[in-house]
């Protein structure tokens, strides 16, 4: 068959490779104020013990990356200067997840897409007194092990502690230990597995333009 061969140097060199599921991570600050992150990068990558990761970015959408920086981090991944705050932001929730070492991810269900896209078009940086879940049009729901509320309206949400935080040339990743998975009924089907032709079953993919 013929392919296509990109390198890094052409501005659509991932595009087959950004249509992604996509999250929502719930976190708080010390002073208990919850935020909502919408996630493109998360997954497992350890099976026994689980272990999962996130990764946030550390740029606002005002300061996209050139192709030279990324051509850059792609060669040498380095972390951020904390000094260049004037070219680079951090997500609020990576600053929650650096003071209380606790997240919650929640998948969310079909139809869910205009929630997802409104919680990453503020920050509580900016905006402090702003509510993300009545933004959202969410509501909050006690987790059991961690002081980060769950999305009640997604079908799955899973409570995790941070277990180690690795800084890049772009993003936060953040390597996670489950402590409970809430699924909603009628999600399952036998042994856990889930029914992908159930109507709550998350269907949202992230996709770059080109």
């Amino acid at each position: 068959m013929q392919k296509i061969i990109r390198t890094p140097d052409q501005p659509d060199f991932l595009i087959d490779f950004m249509n992604r599921p996509v999250s929502l991570a719930t976190a708080v600050d010390l002073s208990g104020k919850s935020t909502i992150c919408p996630l493109g990068y998360q997954g497992m990558v350890n099976g026994i013990p689980p272990l999962f990761f996130i990764s946030l970015c550390q740029r606002d959408q005002k300061h996209t990356l050139t192709l030279e920086e990324l051509s850059a981090g792609l060669k040498d991944l380095k972390p951020i200067d904390p000094k260049s705050q004037e070219k680079f932001c951090r997500r609020y929730c990576s600053k929650c997840l650096d003071e209380t070492s606790e997240v919650v991810i929640n998948i969310p269900a079909q139809g869910q897409e205009e929630q997802w896209r409104k919680a990453g078009t503020h920050s509580l940086f900016f905006e402090p007194d702003l509510d993300k879940f009545a933004l959202c049009g969410y509501t909050r729901a006690t987790a059991k092990f961690v002081k980060a509320p769950l999305i009640a309206e997604c079908p799955i949400n899973m409570e995790c502690r941070v277990v180690q935080h690795i800084p890049i040339s772009s993003h936060d990743i953040y390597l996670l230990t489950p402590l409970a998975i809430h699924t909603a009924v009628g999600v399952e089907q036998k042994e856990g597995i889930l029914d992908l032709e159930y109507q709550k079953t998350p269907k949202i993919t992230y996709t770059q333009k080109k």
